[in-house]
This record gives C-alpha cells, sequence and structure tokens, in this order.
C-alpha cells in the first residue's frame, strides 16, 4: 500500500534499514576495524616483513582467510602495471593491508573515515585475521542486509525482512566486543531507526 506521497511501505523499510546500516552502523565499524588493523599491521610487518614485499617473496593469504590477497588494490598496481610481476608489494600501512581484501572497486578510501563505507567494512570483518570470531554474523550482514539493500527488489522488502535486517545489524554490534557503554549506545540507535523510522517522514527524502 503506498502512503500519500506516492512512496510504498517497501521502499520505506527499504530506506530506513539503509540509514541505520549507513549513519549508525558502518560509522562503529569504521572505528573498531581501524583499532584493530594498528596492531595486526605491526605485527604482520615484525614478523612477515609485509612493508618489504616484492614479487619473488610475497603473502599470498593470511591465515585463517583463505581469500587470495588482491595486491592489485595498493599502490596504484591497477592503474600503473598489467603484470603482477611488477607490482608495488610492499604494504605501507594499516589501511593498504586492509586494501588487500578486497577487489580495487571496492578499495578507493585512504583512511577509516567517511570514504571507507559499508562493502569495505564488512569486508575486512569477513575476512580479516582480528575478525575472526564475528565472521559469520559479518557476513549475514553483508549478504542478508547490506547486498540485499544495495541490489533491491522492493517487493521482497516485507515487514519481516526489515525486522531480520535490524536482528542481523544488533546482533554483529553484540558480537563486536564494544565497550559496555558504546555497545548500548549503538544498539538505542538501531533500535529507534527500528521502532521509530518509518514514521519520522523519510519517505519525502526518497527520490530527492
Amino acid at each position: 500500500m503506498a502512503s500519500s506521497s506516492g512512496t510504498s511501505l517497501e521502499q520505506r523499510r527499504w530506506l530506513v534499514v539503509g540509514i541505520a546500516l549507513q549513519s549508525v552502523l558502518t560509522p562503529c565499524l569504521r572505528n573498531t576495524i581501524q583499532q584493530k588493523m594498528v596492531p595486526f599491521y605491526q605485527h604482520m610487518v615484525r614478523n612477515f616483513g609485509l612493508d618489504k614485499q616484492t614479487y619473488a617473496a610475497y603473502q599470498k593469504t593470511i591465515p585463517p582467510s583463505t581469500l587470495k590477497l588482491n595486491y592489485e588494490s595498493i599502490n596504484n598496481n591497477a592503474v600503473l602495471h598489467r603484470n603482477p610481476r611488477h607490482y608495488d608489494y610492499c604494504v605501507k600501512d594499516e589501511v593498504s593491508l586492509a586494501k588487500l581484501f578486497m577487489k580495487p572497486f571496492m578499495a578507493h578510501f585512504h583512511a577509516f573515515d567517511s570514504s571507507f563505507d559499508a562493502s569495505a567494512a564488512l569486508a575486512i570483518l569477513c575476512e580479516a585475521l582480528p575478525f575472526t570470531a564475528v565472521k559469520p554474523f559479518a557476513e549475514d550482514v553483508r549478504c542478508k542486509v547490506r547486498n540485499e539493500w544495495a541490489h533491491c527488489d522492493f517487493a521482497e522488502w516485507t515487514e519481516a525482512h526489515y525486522d531480520n535486517c535490524f536482528h542481523l545489524m544488533e546482533t554483529l554490534v553484540t558480537n563486536l566486543a564494544f565497550s559496555p557503554g558504546d555497545e548500548t549506545k549503538i544498539l538505542a540507535e538501531l533500535q529507534l531507526w527500528r521502532k521509530q523510522g518509518m514514521a519520522l517522514g523519510v519517505q519525502e527524502t526518497l527520490f530527492l
């Protein structure tokens, strides 16, 4: 049933979930990823010489992840070089380390800031060693929330799907080991959007 503005309930649910994902969940993911990636990078430099790699000797995976690291995503390799033999394999900081876990089209960020979007954040949570314990929860959010939001079929945005999206985001938050105060704050913000988002007039912004 469409609202008086012509925006359907399904469209409004999609919009509210998108706002919660982008403005509540993603900023807190950026913060915790940055906190964990700094010591992870230092560990990889100390133990594997990640900052001095060459084509003759470089990390192809970082267990327990089996993902093949994407060196074309760092040092402008995808633009400057066609042949992997000529890539610059030196991983110079924790941001570059994060980029190894994603394709070049996802790696257009220079810090863990607003340019580091939900897709990039979830890719790290699904593959990087510091987040092994939350991988199944991150995969649920990536597949059932972020990807379904980005590749939208409005007919699928039922009330049950809407509620499940919030449930999955909340479950990820509760497993990320935030401080009790931060966890309570994040969950409260998600609940606010879940319960009141449909009544906040957000439908007026849908087609602006």
